[in-house]
């Protein structure tokens, strides 16, 4: 994929099933067996989407310029460290 839009950076955030799930708990305010069916729907969309557009496979570390866990970092960090990637780009 990095090769497909040479003028974008790839970015691929990743977290255990567990914490994905709480997040969409609160977020959509799910109870947890709705909010695992969410995140499973979403992450099938969300592979068909790069597999129809992109002809890859989207877990592939090997597409993205970088991933991070945002069980690790949280979303702000996780932010925080993309834009100054990207600025020093």
């Amino acid at each position: 994929m990095t090769d497909l839009l040479p003028h974008v950076f790839h970015v691929r955030l990743v977290a255990p099933l567990r914490d994905r799930v709480r997040q969409v708990e609160q977020y959509y305010h799910l109870g947890p067996a709705e909010a695992a069916q969410r995140v499973r729907d979403m992450d099938e969309a969300k592979s068909r989407y790069v597999r129809r557009y992109f002809r890859v496979d989207v877990a592939d570390p090997l597409n993205y310029h970088l991933t991070i866990n945002t069980a690790y970092t949280g979303f702000q960090k996780a932010a925080q460290i993309i834009t100054n990637l990207v600025r020093t780009k």
